[in-house]
């Protein structure tokens, strides 16, 4: 998984890509643990990228998560100043 620029104004790139055809949950949540963004993609693989702006939910430390259907996950920490 791929973040950039990371810190950020509240608009960043998402990019990752997969050769495992799965069901995929894109999460992205605040400090407080609500979720600010989902995106759910199914039957999925190949490459995946996505301009996001977060930039009205104000400053300050988000969890970024990618995960499958097994439960496997990976998760970055997103800054936003």
């Amino acid at each position: 998984m791929n973040l950039f620029p990371n810190p950020n104004k509240g608009e960043f790139t998402l990019s990752f890509q997969t050769q495992d055809k799965d069901n995929y949950k894109i999460k992205l949540t605040n400090t407080l643990g609500q979720i600010v963004y989902e995106e759910n993609l199914n039957d999925f693989s190949g490459d995946y990228s996505k301009k996001m702006d977060i930039g009205t939910y104000g400053k300050g430390i988000y969890m970024l998560s990618i995960s499958n259907s097994n439960k496997e996950e990976i998760v970055k920490k997103v800054m936003v100043y």
